[in-house]
């Protein structure tokens, strides 16, 4: 899909091992490392972009893929701000390029407990798979799927506005 590879995460974490686990409590960042601890309780996978840190909640590979299609896609984007919109479509994103390599992948049971965090997940997910299901099915929308790959989004209005390109894809 023409991706430019960025640099190597600086951390891979496993949010098991307890090794790791001190890592994270020596982040010198506090609100880096107040995400990544909560990520360990809730018990989700997670990418921080502007320490180029990739915490692992599972050792499953399709999860894996994600976690890696995120990387992928935000390790440039430093420290922008994540609204709603962008993280339904880095989800998407993410969960399409796994479903690439692991195409008989289901959507994740979602948790309850968080209502905004989980309706962003399905989303985003529910997206991704329409994405994937078209990017099967027609040779004729790839290249277009490749240029919402290339995208990012500057800021929630321009999100949007790919959020909504995306959704009319058919």
């Amino acid at each position: 899909m023409g991706v430019t590879v960025p640099p190597k995460p600086r951390l891979i974490l496993n949010a098991f091992d307890l090794e790791d686990r001190k890592v994270i409590h020596a982040i010198k960042n506090e609100k880096i490392r107040k995400f990544l601890k909560r990520r360990i309780r809730q018990n989700e996978s997670a990418v921080v972009p502007k320490g180029r840190i990739v915490l692992l909640s599972t050792n499953e590979s399709s999860h894996i893929a994600e976690e890696a299609a995120h990387y992928l896609r935000t390790a440039k984007m430093g420290d922008l701000e994540f609204g709603f919109s962008m993280s339904v479509i880095e989800e998407a994103l993410a969960f399409f390029a796994s479903l690439l390599l692991f195409p008989t992948r289901k959507i994740p049971t979602l948790k309850k407990n968080h209502k905004k965090w989980d309706e962003l997940h399905a989303n985003g997910y529910s997206l991704g798979l329409k994405l994937w299901k078209i990017w099967t099915k027609s040779r004729k929308s790839r290249p277009m799927i490749r240029r919402l790959w290339k995208l990012h989004p500057r800021n929630e209005f321009e999100a949007g506005m790919m959020l909504q390109v995306m959704m009319d894809l058919k």
